[in-house]
C-alpha cells in the first residue's frame, strides 16, 4: 500500500515542480505572453521575438534632383525633370521592398504623378507653387513610414 500511495505523491510534486519553475522564470523575466513576446519560448534566458514578425521597411530621407543637382527644399524649374531618390532604404527582415511615389501639390493637395521622376512640363504645374514627392515603403507584407522632401517650381522664362 504505500508503493501506491508513493507514485502518485511522486507525479504531483515533479508536476507542480515544473509549473513552479516555468511560472517563475516567465514572471521574472518577462516571458509571459503579454509583452510582445507571446510566442516566446517559457524556457529562454531571455525574451526571444516571434521570429514569424515582420519588421516594415524604413526610408532614411529623400532628396530632389534637377540635372543631377539637389533642389530638396529649394526651387526647380519647371522645364526640366525633376528627380525623387529615396536614401537609406532598409528592410530588417532583408525583405525586397517596392517604393510608391506621389507627386503632391502642396497648395491643395491635387495628386500630379505616381512615378519617381517628375517630368518637365506636367500637367499640373502652377508656377511659383510647391511640389512634394512623398515616398512610401513596401516589403510584401507591411507598409512601412513615408518619407517626403518639397521643391519650388519655377519657370525659366517667366512663363510656360
Amino acid at each position: 500500500m504505500r508503493t501506491q500511495l508513493a507514485v502518485p505523491i511522486l507525479a504531483s510534486i515533479l508536476i507542480l515542480g515544473t509549473l513552479g519553475l516555468t511560472d517563475a522564470f516567465a514572471g521574472n523575466h518577462g516571458n509571459n505572453g503579454n509583452n510582445g513576446c507571446e510566442n516566446a519560448n517559457p524556457n529562454a534566458k531571455a525574451c526571444e521575438s516571434n521570429p514569424n514578425t515582420n519588421h516594415p521597411p524604413t526610408i532614411g530621407s529623400v532628396t530632389l534632383t534637377e540635372l543631377g543637382v539637389d533642389v530638396s527644399g529649394g526651387t526647380a524649374s519647371i522645364h526640366n525633370p525633376i528627380e525623387c531618390i529615396a536614401n537609406d532604404v532598409n528592410d530588417a527582415d532583408g525583405d525586397d521592398v517596392t517604393l510608391s511615389y506621389e507627386w503632391i501639390r502642396q497648395e491643395d493637395g491635387a495628386l500630379i504623378a505616381t512615378e519617381s521622376t517628375l517630368p518637365a512640363l506636367s500637367a499640373g504645374f502652377i508656377l511659383d507653387h510647391t511640389m512634394i514627392c512623398k515616398v512610401t515603403p513596401f516589403d510584401g507584407t507591411d507598409i512601412g513610414d513615408s518619407a517626403s522632401q518639397t521643391v519650388e517650381l519655377f519657370s525659366l522664362g517667366g512663363g510656360l
